[in-house]
């Protein structure tokens, strides 16, 4: 079974960014992973000074990954192609929409 850990702060239940920042803005909705505890260990290392600091507002929390479905990639990138072609066309034909109007106002004008 696939583990990950992260660093919580228990008062928002906000994930931990990584790095150093101000303490305000270290907190974010997803955050980083860590894939060991020995990794998280040596973040925590490096900041021991802020850990130690704020030790009773942080939790570590460890998640199991278990493998719930496989897509092909073919899938997925012919998915992403076909989605960013219907951009196009779309985009194109509302050039095309525009110019047409433009066209027919002219029309209108030259007509009165």
């Amino acid at each position: 079974m696939n583990e990950i850990w992260k660093i919580r702060n228990k008062d928002t239940g906000l994930y931990n960014k990584g790095g150093k920042q101000n303490y305000r803005d270290l907190w974010v909705r997803d955050g980083k992973t860590w894939n060991s505890l020995g990794k998280l260990r040596m973040h925590m290392h490096n900041n021991k000074k802020f850990y130690n600091e704020n030790a009773d507002q942080i939790e570590i929390v460890q998640f199991e990954l278990d493998e719930k479905q496989k897509i092909e990639c073919r899938d997925v990138i012919d998915d992403v192609i076909y989605s960013s072609i219907q951009r196009c066309s779309k985009e194109e034909q509302e050039k095309k929409n525009r110019e047409i109007k433009q066209l027919e106002k002219k029309l209108a004008e030259l007509k009165k």
